[in-house]
């Protein structure tokens, strides 16, 4: 059985779902004068109940004006402080036993504070005396549990100044404070000769801080390589589409930034554009979009918050309303994300490794809107001969009060196992009249309708003996022919009743 995704096509859909009932109303036909009335339907439909399917990735509700809102969402990124901002290692050329050395970084990078889940401190030196010599190391700027950190160790006897013992070493570090907010990088170190303790000088050498992981980091940093969102997300009742007009007068797609990252940032649009049916893909047109999206972000103090932005693009600021007709089907969608657009290097920039920016993607389609045109099919199996098998005559009754502001023209086809139609279910399409709307396409009262179809014997017999498969078709279409947009709200409902009239 395929399923129907389109919304108006929805309601089609339940009117045909077994259940039983006592009667279809008043049985007698005064041309043949029936015996009995086989039920096939009873059932009160709600659109709520079936608008979206399981396998369907949206959901539906109710606006405060009680008006019926599909929902496609889904959440692009996240995007991972961690991942945004490296520390570049830094060479600190030591000269003097106590030194306050300026701090160098790349260009439009400076750092002011980092807190370090880990990293490497290295040092490369050389011995030119004809013994080992103890050494200690401290750097001020480097603490651990609020004392700065300090490195002991020897090094073996060099073999004059012409030949000195050079030595290279790294260990890793965890859990400490690097900070540089003073603009210098503060080291002392002491050496002595392991044999008589006499105070020695060290030629030049150079620290080294390296593979640094932070857990926050605070400075200027610059205009980071830009990552990028991207994404599509499927408009599913309208997947199915296959003819008819459709128009919706308040579609919106909302989009909502969450930024936990502590600096400017500047999100383009590379791509925003729906996939029609009709018209292939349409470029979705908003002047903040084209422009760029400037995001609010967290301030001084605010560290570990997140800070939203909204863009919501409807039908005055957006060329949505004109592209429904095309029949979208899927939002297609990419961001790139600048950091420091203005490159200011006076603006404090922070961020955690655990900070995130995202954007939460929100399709809403109230069904608010006209249709005319759209057809669907569904396929039922049939046993007549099992369940009519006895039966001399039969025809056909349906009964249906609609507060749907939504008509159908319906028509069956008998079918036998192969697909091949033996006769229609109607000599005439049936026409199932929408509820009548008012000026504001809210419905304001019920529709019911009413048809029987007589089957000669002919006929009967045929499909007692050969049909398999009735195929339902609807050609649908909103109140006043498909001119006049119409509220779908959750109050409307169809009861409607199916059945066979049968004679012995």
């Amino acid at each position: 059985m395929r399923k129907i995704h389109l919304v108006l096509l929805a309601i089609y859909s339940f009117l045909f779902q077994t259940g039983c009932f006592p009667d279809i109303g008043t049985v007698s036909n005064e041309e043949w004068n029936p015996s009995y009335a086989i039920p096939v339907l009873n059932d009160t439909i709600h659109l709520e109940d079936i608008l979206i399917s399981e396998e369907d990735g949206g959901n539906s509700e109710f606006d405060p004006n009680q008006v019926l809102t599909l929902r496609y969402q889904e959440q692009a990124g996240p995007i991972y402080g961690a991942g945004l901002a490296d520390i570049p290692p830094l060479s600190i050329p030591i000269t003097m036993e106590q030194q306050e050395a300026p701090v160098t970084f790349p260009s439009s990078f400076s750092l002011k504070m980092a807190h370090l889940r880990k990293g490497t401190v290295g040092y490369s030196l050389s011995n030119p005396y004809p013994e080992a010599v103890n050494v200690e190391i401290t750097i001020q700027n480097l603490k651990k549990a609020g004392q700065p950190f300090s490195w002991v160790f020897s090094i073996p006897a060099g073999a004059g100044p012409n030949n000195p013992y050079s030595q290279q070493a790294q260990m890793e570090i965890e859990n400490t404070l690097l900070d540089l907010s003073s603009g210098n990088f503060s080291t002392r170190y002491s050496a002595a000769l392991s044999n008589s303790g006499m105070a020695v000088s060290l030629p030049p050498f150079l620290i080294e801080l390296k593979e640094m992981e932070y857990t926050s980091i605070e400075g200027y940093f610059g205009q980071l390589p830009p990552p990028t969102f991207s994404g599509n997300l499927p408009i599913d009742f309208l997947k199915s589409w296959t003819q008819g007009e459709f128009r919706l007068e308040e579609p919106r797609i909302k989009f909502t930034f969450h930024n936990g990252f502590g600096l400017p940032i500047e999100v383009t649009t590379d791509t925003l554009s729906l996939e029609t049916h009709i018209d292939g893909e349409i470029p979705v047109i908003n002047d903040r979009i084209t422009d760029g999206i400037v995001l609010n972000y967290p301030g001084p103090g605010q560290a570990g918050q997140t800070i939203s932005t909204e863009l919501t693009l409807n039908r005055s600021n957006s060329n949505l309303v004109s592209l429904i007709p095309s029949v979208p089907h899927e939002l297609k969608y990419a961001f790139t994300i600048f950091t420091n657009p203005e490159d200011n290097s006076n603006i404090t920039n922070y961020l955690l490794d655990t900070a995130q920016l995202s954007v939460d993607i929100d399709i809403e389609l109230p069904i608010y809107g006209s249709s005319r045109g759209f057809v669907a099919s569904k396929i039922f199996s049939l046993d007549l001969e099992g369940t009519l098998g006895r039966l001399e005559r039969a025809g056909i009754k349906l009964i249906a009060e609609n507060s749907f502001p939504i008509g159908a023209e319906m028509q069956g086809y008998f079918q036998d196992e192969g697909g091949q139609v033996i006769d229609s279910l109607f000599s005439q399409p049936l026409r199932l009249e929408g509820a009548p709307v008012d000026d504001n396409g809210v419905v304001t009262g019920i529709q019911i309708t009413e048809g029987t179809e007589k089957l000669d014997d002919e006929r009967f017999s045929e499909l007692k003996a050969r049909a398999r498969i009735l195929e339902m078709r609807a050609t649908l279409e909103t109140t006043g022919g498909g001119t006049i947009p119409v509220k779908v709200t959750k109050p409307n409902a169809i009861v409607f009743k199916l059945g066979f009239l049968a004679g012995l």
